[in-house]
């Protein structure tokens, strides 16, 4: 699965192109998607029930964002988000501000834009700044940079000759500037071609919000915004640092675009060892009152366990987890290929609804609600096929009703015809 801190993934886009997104969701979701996304994934959603609408770094900002999913990355991974999408910064990025929040607009035909800051990183790489508007015959738009006091080894110079509107536009280094954590530095923003009506939208943010705050070294910085050599009181260029350093691997690049890899999120679907019973509908509670159970290992259940099935899984041991793959996954079916040496629990981590039907080579089986949200179903050792099929009741009525419909037409027709004829004869 992927989810994207940014408007990427909006809400068409998975479904038409066939993503497996774990953001956004519609306004027709099951009560536990909407108690799990609050418990475990974002508890102060912009859009309740939603996972990432309004997109996160709108509602948080990057650095909001990339702490809240590491807050949570436990249930990330749990619920298998591989792939996370970034959109002008990315993990190794260190950014202040909200991107197209706010801002003012200036003639940089005319204008000189420069930001003071303290380095918090090591190295930087690239610079983006959050800008909105267009250049015009081919006008490019020049970013130097230079440490205070000036020394040679550390100007850099970058160019860009499109505007990404509201987002982070990067300019990129030829070579990365090293040794720079604590060092003063001033960026410069101007036109390439003086004189030009270029007219653009320069976004800032407050100095006083909170969310620049984050990491703590930003308390610790003296940035200052100036035009022209006046200082714009209380403001900063919203703008970020790129280091090199890898806290995720950046696997794809498209344009401001960026995929991140997490190694540690969960395959789809999973065999589990260990499980614990609680009480209907409580869940969700135990796992926030039990923050380190281990999701990978072990399962929540709502329901009792025939004795049976306790009698076998007490023989295993907690010796040994299967193997499980899916064959093929659609909307309305999963068929998912097992191997597994001890009678476990499978887990498919898609939402529990009751019109879902498994079956296990052919013979259907229980489905139980895990972890307060996803499926789960109890697999004897062996290899197995499994089929989980989507049944809804109502559609079902809606066959009988149809059937019958057609029936009660069919001898309404037969009957006109006979009625016609008797007319006809009298």
């Amino acid at each position: 699965r992927m989810f994207s801190f940014d408007y990427a993934l909006g809400p068409d886009f998975p479904s038409a192109y066939k993503i497996s997104s774990l953001g956004i969701f519609g306004a027709f979701n099951i009560n536990s998607w909407y108690d799990f996304n609050h418990n475990f994934l974002d508890r102060n959603s912009a859009s309740p029930g939603r996972l990432g609408f309004t997109p996160w770094t709108y509602a948080y900002g990057p650095m909001g964002s990339i702490d809240t999913y590491f807050e949570n990355k436990k249930y990330f991974d749990f619920l298998g988000v591989k792939y996370i999408i970034t959109d002008g910064y990315d993990f190794n990025s260190i950014v202040y501000g909200i991107p197209g929040s706010s801002g003012q607009f200036i003639e940089l035909g005319t204008s000189t834009i420069t930001q003071n800051f303290v380095s918090p990183v090591e190295n930087i790489s690239s610079i983006g700044i959050s800008m909105g508007g267009k250049t015009t015959n081919g006008n490019k738009i020049i970013l130097k940079l230079d440490s205070i006091p000036y020394n040679e080894k550390f100007h850099r110079e970058s160019s860009i000759d499109r505007i990404v509107d509201k987002k982070l536009n990067e300019f990129s280094f030829k070579q990365v500037i090293e040794n720079i954590k604590g060092n003063e530095f001033v960026l410069t923003i101007e036109s390439e071609q003086k004189n030009n009506d270029d007219l653009v939208i320069m976004f800032t943010h407050d100095k006083s919000e909170p969310y620049v705050l984050s990491p703590s070294e930003f308390e610790e910085t003296r940035t200052n915004f100036s035009i022209d050599g006046v200082t714009v009181l209380g403001k900063n260029t919203v703008f970020s640092l790129n280091t090199e350093n890898e806290k995720m691997p950046i696997i794809f690049r498209h344009d401001n675009l960026r995929i991140h890899e997490s190694d540690n999120s969960f395959p789809r679907v999973f065999f589990v060892n260990g499980f614990e019973i609680v009480d209907k509908g409580s869940a969700q509670e135990f796992l926030l009152q039990n923050k380190e159970f281990d999701l990978r290992n072990k399962i929540v259940l709502e329901d009792q366990i025939p004795d049976t099935i306790l009698d076998i899984i007490k023989k295993n041991n907690n010796d040994g987890i299967g193997l499980a793959e899916i064959r093929s996954y659609s909307a309305n079916d999963v068929i998912i290929d097992t191997n597994n040496s001890k009678s476990e629990f499978l887990v498919l981590t898609d939402a529990f609804y009751p019109d879902w039907v498994a079956t296990i080579d052919g013979e259907e089986t229980k489905i139980y609600r895990a972890d307060g949200l996803v499926r789960a179903i109890f697999v004897p050792e062996g290899n197995h096929t499994i089929e989980f099929h989507y049944e809804p009741i109502l559609f079902q009525s809606g066959g009988i009703i149809s059937l019958i419909a057609g029936i009660f037409l069919i001898a309404v027709l037969v009957y006109s015809r006979k009625f016609k004829k008797i007319v006809l004869k009298n």
